[in-house]
């Protein structure tokens, strides 16, 4: 049992580069120690034994029955909270499933603590104390107790090795932001900083490198300002909410930046912290769905809950593209398609529920449409932009809808989600709407009483050139 645990455990580790030993540590509740950069098991293994990472191990199983309350030192484990038998067998297996996995190790860094020296022992068989991994006292208040911890976590470590650091939850929580690491779970710090693939696409481009703009105040980035600043004698910029401890322009919102003939615009946007995992951007248009403000203009809403259409349609993924399927169909049959491109399509899927719904998709899959390439958001683009004037032309009037980009919520992978556009005009005829009534409200399901096909043909016979642009 305890083998597959550590097999899960190993193929879900945290992979993170710390900003810790560089700013203070900043609010818990603006960090968040989720993958940055989440791997395939295969992967990960290869990646670990490669070597250069921190692996964080929080001490195994342990007796709440028991507490530290009246220790007298770190030696003194029978006034300790100490493991197990269950733990200490767990130890042993964490121990033999590294071996057999081939993970290089060379120090074995633990808490002073007996359960946490008690785990690094069981697990690789030697352990160097060390206070600074447990943290600095908790009274009188210190603000930065953890700094030591961070540095260590922070430090390169070489090739060919990995540095094993055994401690506890709350000092990681209080270092990184949650999740909050449990019993027997280990997180995996790439302490890492790639600054030199900045320098070269610079030289390859020709081009001097200005400023470093941080625009993150969570520890899950790759980052290395400072070695970049000192390497190019560049600029640090930081919000100012960061109150950093090193040379370094702070900015607030509207704050403009010069760059040879351009301006860059500071826009502080303090609610992107990882804790919104749900990103819905849409556009409403026209009277008819409520707009108020005729201008173009779309919303985003940024929640800590995953929205019911993008979590049903994360869920039937199954590790495979469900939408991929869709799209093969579509072009299959070829009636429903509205306009082509290499790289992306939009047509009317055959189970429309308005009559003029449309769909708009990259050919490939993507998680969000940051992921697409320059060529193929060109494509997407002017696949969307040739579908909304068709939709125009449909009636020469400005066409209303609601349209919503489906995009992957962001607290983990989601291996098969494809990135798309729904538009859902709400429109049967001009000035006739489709009403949402006891089918559609009372009984969860839409009745459409026109075929997709038609209203296909009738969007392709139109012309794409917007009508007021026509002769």
């Amino acid at each position: 049992m305890m083998r597959s645990r550590v097999a899960v455990a190993l193929a879900t580790l945290l992979f993170y580069v710390p900003l810790w030993a560089q700013t203070p540590a900043p609010d818990p509740a603006a960090r968040s120690s989720l993958p940055s950069r989440p791997l395939p098991p295969a992967e990960l293994l290869s990646e670990l034994r490669r070597g250069g990472y921190v692996l964080y191990f929080r001490h195994v199983s342990t007796d709440f029955s028991q507490n530290d309350e009246r220790m007298k030192s770190f030696e003194d484990c029978a006034h300790q909270r100490n493991l197990t038998e269950k733990g200490r067998a767990e130890a042993r297996a964490v121990g033999a499933a590294i071996r057999q996995l081939g993970i290089p190790f060379g120090r074995v860094l633990a808490s002073p603590f007996c359960r946490t020296v008690d785990t690094a022992t069981l697990v690789f068989g030697r352990v160097e104390k060390m206070p600074e991994v447990r943290g600095g006292p908790a009274a009188p208040a210190n603000a930065d107790r953890y700094a030591a911890l961070r540095r260590i976590l922070a430090a390169p470590v070489p090739g060919g090795t990995n540095l094993a650091v055994v401690g506890h939850g709350n000092p990681f929580i209080s270092v990184a932001g949650p999740p909050y690491l449990a019993e027997g779970e280990a997180a995996v710090v790439d302490p890492r900083r790639d600054v030199d693939e900045y320098l070269a696409e610079a030289g390859r481009q020709g081009l001097r490198i200005r400023y470093v703009v941080e625009t993150h105040l969570h520890a899950g980035f790759v980052s290395g300002h400072r070695e970049l600043a000192e390497r190019t004698g560049a600029e640090i910029v930081f919000g100012a909410r960061a109150e950093a401890q090193f040379p370094h322009r702070a900015v607030k919102d509207a704050d403009e930046l010069p760059l040879g003939k351009a301006l860059l615009r500071i826009l502080e946007t303090p609610g992107h912290t990882p804790e919104s995992i749900s990103v819905l951007v849409f556009e409403n248009k026209g009277e008819v769905v409520g707009v108020s403000n005729p201008h173009p203009h779309c919303q985003i809403y940024a929640t800590n809950f995953v929205f019911k259409t993008i979590e049903l349609e994360a869920e039937a993924q199954h590790g495979r593209s469900l939408f991929r399927q869709i799209i093969q169909a579509e072009e299959d049959d070829g009636r429903r398609l509205l306009v082509r491109r290499d790289q992306a399509l939009s047509f009317i899927p055959y189970f429309a529920r308005y009559p003029y719904e449309t769909y708009v998709a990259p050919r490939e899959t993507y998680a969000s449409l940051a992921d697409l390439s320059t060529e193929e958001l060109s494509d997407f683009a002017a696949v969307l932009r040739e579908t909304l004037i068709r939709l125009d032309n449909l009636w020469r009037m400005s066409f209303p809808y609601v349209m919503v980009l489906h995009q992957a919520p962001t607290d983990r992978a989601y291996p098969g989600f494809h990135f798309h556009i729904q538009i859902h005009p709400p429109l049967r005829k001009p000035g006739l709407l489709k009403y949402l009534a006891g089918p559609e409200i009372g009984g969860g399901n839409f009745l459409n009483d026109t075929a997709p096909e038609e209203k296909a043909a009738e969007l392709q016979a139109v012309s794409n050139v917007h009508y007021t642009q026509s002769a």
